[in-house]
């Protein structure tokens, strides 16, 4: 492992949430009257909160037969309270820098992430996944990114620019990624899932989320692979946030196969006509949080 590497790894220890959500649930857990789902639905949206209570629960601490892929699952567990005060721990750090010049703060970050979560368990809905499974949806997609994230939190300032070199030179991150930092957020997102016990969906969508070099094991796992690849293309074509890709990723053959189409063009078509308005208020909420 490369200096850059361990460095980046060491410090995701302690990953800062996205601004919008620490404000959030800062004012919520200073409300007394605030409803239980309130707290949910933003941390539900914030990648790192999730990460938090999904990492703990899959820990050797709680050895838990089943493993925890959700804030839902977590909150049954856990009891909301001791949720709240996790999500309030984490919103207490220092919060995520720029990520790009046209990015401050990392809001239009949050939104792709948050964005690729909600469309990815559209998808899962599509299909006729469980429930459960249709939130593991929303739980990969949400962060299926962390591995940006991370290099964000650990060299903000190179991180930005590799980001923008990729747009300049009209390369793909995790290309610049890779010349400018000698590793790309793929690897840095395989390494901490893989590091922190996390359900093996996450290890394949934070580690390769454009075509799955990785051996997927069973059939669901593969399936929500193809709902959150496909959502981070359609996310990214709809213009939702800022992933720092300077064009969206082609849909994997995997996902045109399991959705029967031929182009994302075509599986946009298949979402619900209410997708803009969800959107649109997803905004509104991480804009005036």
């Amino acid at each position: 492992m490369g200096d850059t590497l361990k460095q980046v790894i060491l410090e995701a220890e302690t990953l800062p949430p996205f601004t919008s959500s620490a404000r959030k649930i800062t004012a919520l857990a200073s409300n007394i009257d605030c409803a239980p789902a309130d707290i949910v639905r933003v941390i539900e949206t914030d990648p790192t909160m999730t990460v938090a209570l999904i990492r703990l629960l899959n820990s050797d601490y709680f050895s838990m037969e089943t493993p925890c892929y959700t804030v839902s699952e977590a909150v049954v567990t856990l009891g909301i309270t001791t949720v709240k005060n996790i999500a309030l721990k984490t919103g207490e750090r220092r919060t995520l820098p720029t990520f790009t010049d046209a990015d401050p703060g990392a809001l239009g970050l949050h939104m792709h992430c948050a964005g690729t979560g909600m469309i990815a368990r559209h998808l899962a809905r599509f299909l006729a996944l469980p429930p459960r499974v249709q939130d593991q949806a929303l739980s990969a997609g949400l962060m299926h990114d962390l591995g940006k994230i991370a290099l964000l939190n650990a060299m903000p300032a190179q991180y930005s620019s590799a980001v923008q070199k990729a747009k300049e030179q009209g390369v793909s991150l995790d290309v610049s990624e890779r010349t400018h930092l000698d590793c790309d957020h793929s690897q840095v997102g395989q390494m901490l899932s893989e590091a922190w016990n996390l359900p093996e969906i996450f290890t394949i969508t934070m580690g390769d989320h454009y075509e799955s070099t990785l051996s997927i094991s069973d059939e669901r796992t593969f399936a929500l692979f193809d709902c959150v690849t496909a959502a981070n293309t359609i996310i990214q074509r709809k213009g939702f946030g800022t992933s720092g890709d300077p064009e969206p990723p082609k849909l994997t053959e995997s996902a045109k196969t399991r959705f029967g189409i031929s182009s994302s063009e075509a599986l946009e078509k298949k979402l619900p006509p209410t997708l803009v308005e969800e959107l649109n208020q997803l905004q509104e909420m991480l804009h005036h949080a």
